[in-house]
């Protein structure tokens, strides 16, 4: 078993490769990205075409979030990463640049991630939350939410924690 773990790569290939390199069933790619790091976000919006393999385990400012397979899943109703989160960091490039310096990856890691890793270290997916369970959570009078997190058994996380 292969399990690839990276730190603000760039996407690397179009749809047949994405979908090859997912296919492999003894291949586990994780790529952290640290809140607006330009990098993963390259080659950028003006070329089209270009995908991410594998996980995405994205730092945020406040929590993190982990995406099956970057794009999501509808039928396993996992949620992808945000449509504007491709083009996020290109609003500030400078400051995006500076985010993907390693140094601030391993800040990061200790100051959130070691620290909290209940609101840090997320082990699950984004996850769909589909009409029923909707109704049912209105019904309850508690608040609905968007997305939830959901451990799946079947899919590894890094370091083989799920």
């Amino acid at each position: 078993f292969i399990e690839s773990i990276s730190f603000g790569s760039p996407m690397t290939g179009n749809d047949d490769w994405k979908d090859y390199v997912n296919s492999l069933q003894n291949l586990s790619i994780w790529r952290f990205v640290y809140v607006d790091d330009i990098v993963p976000r390259m080659p950028g919006p003006r070329f089209d075409g270009y995908r991410h393999p594998g996980h995405t385990f994205q730092f945020g400012e406040e929590r993190n979030e982990v995406y099956y397979l970057h794009y999501g899943d509808e039928q396993l109703l996992y949620l992808g990463a945000p449509k504007t989160w491709q083009s996020a960091s290109f609003d500030d490039t400078r400051a995006s640049i500076k985010m993907h310096f390693l140094g601030r990856y391993i800040k990061y890691i200790k100051r959130n991630c070691v620290r909290n890793p209940d609101i840090f270290y997320k082990q699950e997916f984004m996850q769909l939350i589909t009409k029923s369970a909707a109704i049912v959570k209105r019904h309850k009078n508690v608040r609905v939410q968007t997305t939830l997190y959901h451990r799946r058994k079947d899919h590894r996380g890094p370091h083989g924690v799920w």
